[in-house]
């Protein structure tokens, strides 16, 4: 008699803990991810300070050869995104 009780409790306590952790895992938020993502943003202008429409502009990743080109637009902005 005294196994069972023993084997019953035991069961018992499991029970318990899985039901705890089971409400820890439905009520735990998610965490946000580390993303790899980007923009650069900037204007291109020339000596005097004005700005520069339909110039090119190529941004360059040093560490891995990867390079973008974008050509400003009327108001000498580029954007790589």
């Amino acid at each position: 008699m005294h196994r069972l009780v023993a084997a019953l409790l035991s069961i018992a306590r499991c029970g318990i803990a899985l039901t705890a952790v089971g409400a820890f895992l439905l009520t735990a938020a998610p965490l946000p991810a580390q993303v790899d993502q980007g923009s650069v943003t900037g204007t291109v202008a020339d000596t005097s300070g004005a700005l520069v429409p339909n110039a090119t502009v190529t941004l360059t990743n040093k560490d891995t050869g990867l390079t973008l080109t974008r050509t400003t637009s009327g108001g000498g902005v580029y954007t790589f995104t």
